[in-house]
């Protein structure tokens, strides 16, 4: 199964990249919409993770594109720096998982969707 993970943080992005591959997962990461459709024509992938916090509305555009091609979305949500509340997004996803989250409840959230009739 390949997943498509999106996300402009390089550091989290590489380390979530790593963790999948190491658990059987194969990965394809892109770090915001242009690269995010190359991949997708590239490549069949059954989840995306994705970034609600992409700068550009950018996330919006993944996703539109994402349920036209009926992959599920995770949706991570990073916390308020100050409040450490989850940062409100306007892009609706299949699930949404606050950043950082751990490889477990990522792989029960993506079992999960990937149950779910179509």
């Amino acid at each position: 199964m390949t997943i498509l993970i999106v996300d402009d943080d390089m550091a989290f992005r590489d380390a979530l990249e790593r963790d999948l591959r190491r658990t059987g997962y194969g990965v394809c990461a892109a770090a915001g919409l242009a690269s995010a459709l190359e991949a997708l024509l590239q490549a069949t992938h059954r989840i995306a993770l994705v970034n609600a916090h992409l700068p550009y509305g950018e996330t919006r555009q993944i996703v539109a594109v994402l349920r036209r091609c009926a992959i599920p979305v995770v949706l991570l949500v990073e916390r308020d720096a100050e409040s450490g509340e989850p940062r409100a997004n306007d892009t609706e996803g299949d699930r949404v998982l606050i950043k950082p989250t751990g490889l477990v409840e990522l792989q029960r959230c993506m079992e999960q969707l990937l149950m779910r009739p179509i």
